[in-house]
């Protein structure tokens, strides 16, 4: 799921240009005031800050969900071919 929590911080941290914004943002989403200070008035990029727990924390799975994201792993589940057992036949 990294994959999706970097790519949507990479679009809001873009957006929130400001520290004073993203502070108020992250606070928005739920992470506790002193977090959302420090990792507000970071200079690191996206990259670096999706790694966190507190964006772990505002951008959880649910929030991913509800934003419209689907799980890497849900789709690789389905579309993935099943494990074949030892009794394949004889094209085996």
């Amino acid at each position: 799921m990294r994959q999706a929590r970097w790519g949507r911080l990479f679009e809001d941290w873009k957006q929130w240009r400001r520290p004073r914004t993203r502070i108020a943002n992250l606070r928005q989403l739920g992470v506790k005031e002193d977090e959302a200070v420090t990792h507000g008035i970071s200079s690191k990029g996206p990259w670096v800050m999706s790694s966190s727990q507190a964006v772990h924390q505002a951008l959880s799975l649910e929030y991913l969900t509800q934003s419209g994201l689907t799980s890497l792993f849900t789709l690789w589940s389905k579309l993935a071919p099943k494990h074949r057992t030892a009794e394949c036949g004889p094209a085996c």
